[in-house]
Formats: C-alpha cells, structure tokens, sequence
C-alpha cells in the first residue's frame, strides 16, 4: 500500500480505517542476546529425561551468538 502511482492505486480513508499500523522497534544485538540466553538456559533446565554435558551447556554463547 504505498503512494499512487506506478500501477497502484490510492485507497480511500473509509477502507483504511479497518486497519491499524504496527511498529515494532528492531531488538539490539545485546538485548537478542540476552533473551536467546535465557532460553536456552531454560531449554537446559528443563531437559528433563536429557541431560547435556557440561561441554554442550558451555557453548550456549556460541550458539546463540552463531544463530543472531
């Protein structure tokens, strides 16, 4: 829904008052950090029946860091 022009066309306000307009900060590389941390921190917690080493716990910064 941009502006008119270029085959497209404007819409009237009568129709754009059904919808709403969301924005969401982007997350800071830290902040991802942080949240991706603590799940995984849980993930290891809460295992359950799985334990993982101590070796796979150590990584969790890498994994994170690899997936951000």
């Amino acid at each position: 829904m941009g502006p008119p022009g270029g085959g497209r066309n404007s819409i009237t306000n009568r129709y754009v008052r059904h919808f709403n307009i969301i924005y969401v900060e982007p997350y800071s590389d830290g902040s991802l950090n942080a949240i991706f941390c603590n799940v995984m921190e849980w993930l290891y917690r809460s295992a359950g029946k799985l334990n993982y080493s101590k070796g796979v716990e150590g990584m969790k910064e890498n994994i994170v860091a690899g997936t951000i």
